[in-house]
């Protein structure tokens, strides 16, 4: 079953290797609060941890499932990569 929600997209990023977020809580990055996107489910060694709290760390090679306005994700890529200061770029 598929469930479309205007103006909302899912999609996942990669952590990359020594990125921003390589290393930070969710709670730090403040992806809600700062940037109106939601971390739905983390993606680890082979396992799915759904519905992350705040206290979820970060690591290399995370694939963080992510869902928000399209465009706020077009500059999460950034975000995630470089740090706050990407979006200022």
């Amino acid at each position: 079953m598929g469930l479309h929600i205007p103006d909302v997209e899912v999609t996942t990023f990669l952590i990359k290797p020594g990125s921003w977020a390589d290393g930070r809580t969710l709670a730090e990055m403040a992806l809600r609060k700062k940037y109106g996107v939601t971390a739905m489910a983390v993606r680890r060694q082979g396992r799915t941890h759904p519905n992350p709290d705040g206290d979820t760390r970060l690591a290399a090679q995370d694939l963080v499932v992510v869902m928000g306005d399209p465009e706020r994700l077009i500059d999460l890529e950034g975000l995630l990569e470089k740090g706050p200061e990407a979006r200022a770029a």
